[in-house]
């Protein structure tokens, strides 16, 4: 009687691939970018998850497409970054929030953190200060999980060069890096 080794490796290798450890983190939501080049009609560009679905720091081997990043929860701040690899060169890039730590969420008067983001070869940025005109809004929530964090943001009239953008995110995210979130 022959014994094929090749069901029980393949099962082995199912199985170490769904215990090794993921550096990536869950995402589910929307970044929508409305923009307008000049006198142009407005364009919709943007990232879409749903349902929710991981993300790594880099594309997976063999992948030539898609959509790679990091998110970190940590003492001294919150970073979400979101890269589109291949896809549209005309639409959204790529988006970087930079946010402080979560004390300063209510502050009276402080930076509540920034977002650069990326359509075709433009670059925009805005800001929230509290307490003064600010052109973007940012609302980060913290979740029941120390590595999770819902991100609400808007941000009106930026411009570079001749285009003009809005954004609007509306994001869940968990399983973020950072472990000194469980404090």
């Amino acid at each position: 009687m022959k014994h094929s080794l090749r069901a029980p490796l393949v099962a082995v290798a199912l199985l170490a691939s769904n215990c090794a450890p993921s550096t990536g983190f869950l995402v589910q939501g929307t970044v929508s970018v409305a923009f307008r080049e000049g006198s142009a009609a407005p364009t919709d560009s943007g990232f879409r998850f749903s349902p929710q679905r991981r993300v790594d720091p880099t594309l997976a081997q063999g992948t030539a497409g898609g959509i790679q990043g990091t998110c970190s929860l940590g003492p001294n701040g919150r970073s979400l970054v979101l890269q589109q690899v291949g896809g549209d060169a005309r639409g959204l890039r790529s988006i970087t929030f930079t946010l402080p730590d979560w004390s300063q969420d209510s502050c009276a008067n402080c930076s509540r953190g920034s977002v650069t983001f990326a359509i075709g070869e433009n670059s925009f940025t805005g800001a929230q200060t509290a307490g003064a005109a600010s052109p973007c809004e940012f609302t980060p929530t913290r979740t029941s999980s120390a590595y999770g964090m819902k991100l609400r943001a808007t941000c009106t009239g930026l411009t570079s060069g001749t285009t003009t953008a809005n954004l609007a995110v509306d994001l869940d995210l968990e399983q973020c890096d950072g472990p000194m979130t469980r404090n």
